[in-house]
């Protein structure tokens, strides 16, 4: 079914699943945009892309090795499950899919997130967060440490609600999501740029948890820990990551 729109039987792809920006005062949404140099990166170290959800998706690159599956109404829901389980991980927002993916041992890239403290799906498989970053007042990002002590950090906003409309949420950017797209890739060895975890990164990070009473799975993309521990440096004040 899937070679029948453009997929050959024998190679590597990742699952594509976005919360989109229809759903208002969502940070866990994202603009299609962002992920394009994510899909472009997948598909110059020779996978493909299959993108899927609702109708109301737009193709996002045009490229033989990115499937848009959302235009294919007949064809898309009852490959959703092969997709699931079969792709080298799956790229997306906070969604439905997110969670089956990760029961069925699929890897998961997931960005905005923002329960970070309160994430309690465990699996075998590699789970790789980006958080919604939390700002200040001025727009200062806060540090990891931080963002877990925040109330934000324990629940989903509801869209349209009043937590939604006043939490001071950055999404994920573009260079963030492609970056940690780097470092799956990599520690599945079909890549060779991006970072791999990192030991006294994940020992701190684990510190904080404890730290903040966060019962979260899953690591976060080792680009972002790093990013993290060097901007505290360079603030003068040394991160709890490093």
């Amino acid at each position: 079914r899937l070679a029948s729109v453009g997929l050959p039987e024998e190679s590597w792809f990742v699952g594509l699943h976005l919360r989109t920006l229809g759903y208002p005062n969502d940070p866990r949404s994202v603009h299609g945009g962002s992920v394009i140099a994510a899909i472009q990166e997948v598909i110059s170290q020779g996978g493909f892309v299959v993108n899927f959800g609702t109708n109301r998706m737009e193709p996002l690159v045009e490229h033989p090795q990115y499937l848009e599956l959302s235009s294919l109404l007949e064809r898309q829901a009852d490959m959703h499950p092969y997709i699931l389980q079969k792709s080298e991980f799956l790229l997306t927002t906070n969604s439905g899919p997110a969670v089956v993916a990760h029961i069925l041992g699929t890897d998961l890239l997931q960005f905005n997130t923002t329960s970070i403290a309160r994430n309690s799906l465990s699996s075998w498989a590699t789970a790789y967060y980006l958080p919604a970053v939390l700002v200040d007042d001025y727009g200062h990002e806060k540090s990891l440490l931080q963002m877990f002590e925040a109330t934000s950090a324990w629940w989903e906003p509801t869209p349209g609600s009043r937590t939604a409309r006043k939490a001071r949420l950055r999404r994920s950017t573009s260079n963030e999501i492609l970056s940690a797209c780097q470092d799956l890739l990599r520690r599945k060895g079909l890549s060779s740029t991006g970072y791999l975890p990192d030991a006294v990164l994940a020992r701190d990070l684990e510190r904080i948890r404890r730290q903040t009473g966060a019962v979260s799975f899953g690591d976060f993309a080792p680009s972002f820990l790093v990013r993290q521990a060097e901007r505290d440096f360079q603030r003068g004040r040394p991160s709890e990551q490093r």
